[in-house]
């Protein structure tokens, strides 16, 4: 399938086709996210939450290790490359970082192996883990760089469906402990990938070298193994200090609360990421600075106005949430709700503000930036973990996830700039101040049960909806493109 070509003219169209395709597939995983927090925690203790969630932590930081730098590599050179040519060299790739991930595991095992203590159950399926989501991830950024947003969403949608079914009878009726959601992890995250090259939805090309093409894969990519690992330190490294400084419940108990925030703002953010991401690569023909420049501020635009009321909602619902989401013993770090919020929100926007280093390949200056955020949370995380417990650590993460979005917007102006879309966060901010006072409302006079929030959060979007349209924000060119590709989203 040859590269993708968008004018200006096709770039709003392509943006609402992908984001609904992303959104609704972003929907399903989300809802089972949530549903598996909820027994998980009323099935399992905090201290065994906790190693489940550290567990998870460092299974990211080792896929990212493996195939981190291979899917960023796919989504900034897919436009330029012949797709067979790509596709036989990724497949090369991926499994030679599979391979070296089985005989480090291998090699791990034998050496520490027996002092793992209560981590030793979850050693080898992690790696396994590892391994399969590694290939996983290298499929679905070849989908998703190729502009196939409809298969991209089925395989999304396909194993969060086998994870979750499989992890949860494995966890609870076959092995009974939280131990065998690894398993059903990693048979889910196989069968998918099984039936989506069974069914035809993606062609597999026999694995090649090409050496010339994997240096130049490797040069853009490495540097994003340093970025996306830096983002994986921003993200979990609180939760190994947790568990160094205030032991696993805590661990348990923070990292309950954060995924109630962390697996409801990917129903929008996700897909904004994920349908801009490859409209701007396929916009750059390497000298076209401003067009690329007002896309980036474009795709800003959509992430603010899509991004911000979900934000608000949870910041808003954080309490009410985790009562309603989480077991009693956790609902005490329903605290750090706004501070998780407020930080992948702002860490989101930033993915999209530093697209002009991206696909001018300056990922070294990228990893810079994340790197300095990242010692920001080591520092941060030592010096208030102690006195103010599992806050700490979401306000550091918070001031570190905002120092990143300030190194991009200062540095990008040396190369395309990141262009703010200053109206449009104006008229944001008055819409969704208006939204909060209606949720807050809402909750001190309504019930804090399911339904209850539901209706409030709902009222309070619409609220939103209609002081963006009387201030102008919401064009009308715009509700028309929704209104005729809605029907075309599947």
């Amino acid at each position: 399938m040859p590269a993708v070509t968008l004018d200006s003219s096709d770039i709003k169209r392509r943006f609402v086709t992908d984001f609904g395709r992303y959104a609704l597939a972003s929907l399903v995983p989300a809802v089972l996210g949530v549903a598996l927090i909820t027994i998980l925690t009323a099935t399992f203790s905090p201290a065994s939450y906790g190693r489940y969630s550290l567990t998870l932590s460092y299974v990211a930081i080792g896929s990212t290790l493996a195939a981190g730098w291979l899917g960023q590599a796919i989504l900034r050179y897919e436009p330029e490359l012949e797709d067979e040519l790509l596709v036989s060299s990724a497949l090369f790739a991926i499994g030679g970082a599979v391979s070296i991930v089985a005989i480090g595991g291998a090699i791990g095992w034998t050496l520490v192996g027996e002092r793992l203590g209560a981590y030793r159950p979850f050693f080898l399926l992690a790696v396994g883990l590892i391994m399969v989501q590694s290939v996983y991830q290298v499929v679905r950024k070849l989908l998703q760089a190729r502009l196939d947003s409809r298969r991209a969403a089925r395989l999304t949608v396909l194993r969060a469906v086998l994870r979750f079914g499989l992890g949860i009878w494995i966890a609870l009726f076959v092995l009974e402990g939280i131990v065998g959601w690894f398993v059903g992890a990693i048979v889910g995250t196989a069968a998918s990938l099984v039936v989506t090259v069974a069914t035809g939805d993606f062609e597999l090309s026999r694995p090649s070298y090409h050496p010339t093409l994997l240096g130049r894969l490797l040069r853009f990519g490495v540097p994003m193994v340093g970025w996306l690992f830096g983002f994986t330190l921003l993200s979990f490294i609180d939760r190994t200090l947790i568990e160094l400084l205030l032991g696993s419940r805590a661990v348990g108990i923070y990292s309950a609360n954060y995924d109630v925030a962390n697996k409801a703002l990917p129903l929008v953010v996700a897909p904004v990421i994920q349908a801009a991401h490859p409209i701007v690569m396929n916009a750059w023909t390497g000298s076209n600075h401003a067009t690329v420049r007002r896309t980036i501020r474009e795709m800003t635009r959509y992430y603010l106005l899509l991004g911000a009321p979900v934000t608000m909602a949870v910041i808003v619902f954080g309490a009410p949430l985790s009562g309603l989401l989480v077991g009693s013993a956790y609902h005490s770090g329903h605290v750090v709700i706004p501070f998780v919020a407020l930080g992948l929100f702002v860490w989101n926007g930033s993915m999209i503000g530093h697209k002009g280093l991206e696909i001018t390949d300056n990922t070294l200056i990228m990893l810079a930036g994340v790197m300095g955020a990242s010692l920001l949370n080591v520092v941060g995380n030592i010096v208030l973990l102690e006195p103010i417990g599992i806050v700490g650590a979401a306000l550091t993460t918070f001031g570190s996830f905002c120092s990143y979005l300030l190194f991009v917007y200062v540095v990008s102006q040396r190369y395309i700039g990141w262009d703010l879309p200053w109206r449009s966060m104006q008229t944001v901010t008055v819409a969704v101040t208006v939204e909060g006072a209606v949720l807050w409302i809402g909750l001190a006079v309504g019930e804090a049960g399911l339904w209850s929030l539901l209706v409030t959060g709902c009222v309070g979007i619409l609220a939103y909806g209609v002081t963006l349209g009387l201030t102008g924000e919401i064009r009308h060119s715009e509700m028309a493109t929704v209104r005729e590709l809605l029907y075309q989203i599947y």
